[in-house]
């Protein structure tokens, strides 16, 4: 693996090209590089409408209540941004931490 100098994305990976394959592939060093959480620019969407903030943390806010009846844009918009300013600034990987549901169910 070759390192690539260049960003390819605005989160915390870290990009490396196969020289042979031609193929780029990233890696997130979530473990292994300290700095890792303030470089962390991710949200997901798990598959039951909740957002987490941080995949190495249980916390998750219910956006189905901004959805049904109707669409409650500014509800939506708000409860994003709230949801980034509660983003923690460190995740729990390094003291065992592990999810209550599968990562695929997290969108991780």
């Amino acid at each position: 693996l070759e390192p690539v100098e260049q960003s390819l994305g605005f989160g915390p990976a870290r990009y490396f090209r196969m020289g042979k394959r031609g193929v780029t592939v990233g890696f997130i060093g979530a473990l292994s590089d300290l700095h890792f959480c303030e470089q962390c620019n991710k949200m997901r969407l798990t598959a039951d409408g909740k957002l987490r903030p941080c995949l190495g943390n249980q916390m998750e806010v219910d956006l189905r209540p901004f959805l049904r009846p109707a669409i409650d844009r500014e509800g939506l918009r708000e409860t994003f941004l709230d949801t980034l300013r509660k983003k923690p600034l460190e995740h729990s990987f390094r003291d065992y931490y592990e999810p209550e549901r599968a990562m695929t169910a997290l969108g991780g």
